[in-house]
């Protein structure tokens, strides 16, 4: 063989490129991690509530969401339920004195309440429920109050008025 051969066949042999497959897993790897890394930064970012901004300073403040309730007339047998809520808008604890008390301006049978907490922090909201129901004998027009007693200086008693008419089954 001649020298010229033997260099043609050496070139022939020169070492090829790496194939296209030997970098797609680390690819798809990074891109994974890098999709991960997104989509738990996009929870994050909506999971953070923007600051509470107290509408009252240097105090707790109690604001009630709604003070009157009119379910008109009602069946005998049915049940009402009533149910608001107890905003501390003030930069301060409140707290919420005993449980609401209702007082029957006119009816009978005053409904028991029940409170989910009574320490609210500052932008905290508890719920105050009242579920009742009239029967035969019960007919007619029903006026409560439901007495809210908070440690808010400045109007530390509310009220919320439920009416309703109570017609026979």
């Amino acid at each position: 063989m001649s020298k010229s051969t033997d260099k043609r066949q050496q070139h022939i042999h020169e070492p090829a490129a790496a194939p296209r497959s030997k970098w797609l897993f680390p690819a798809l790897l990074v891109g994974l991690v890098l999709a991960f890394i997104g989509i738990v930064f996009a929870l994050i970012q909506s999971n953070q509530q923007a600051p509470y901004i107290a509408e009252v300073t240097g105090r707790p403040s109690a604001a009630i969401d709604r003070t009157a309730f009119d379910y008109g007339d009602v069946v005998n047998n049915s049940w009402v339920e009533t149910t608001f809520h107890v905003t501390n808008v003030g930069d301060q604890d409140l707290v919420i004195l005993g449980e609401p008390l209702v007082e029957v301006v006119e009816g009978c049978c005053p409904p028991q309440t029940t409170l989910s907490q009574r320490v609210l922090a500052p932008g905290e909201a508890a719920t105050v429920n009242m579920r009742f129901s009239m029967h035969a004998g019960m007919d007619g027009p029903h006026e409560f109050r439901v007495h809210v007693v908070t440690t808010d200086p400045e109007n530390p008693e509310q009220q919320v008025v439920v009416r309703s008419n109570w017609l026979p089954a």
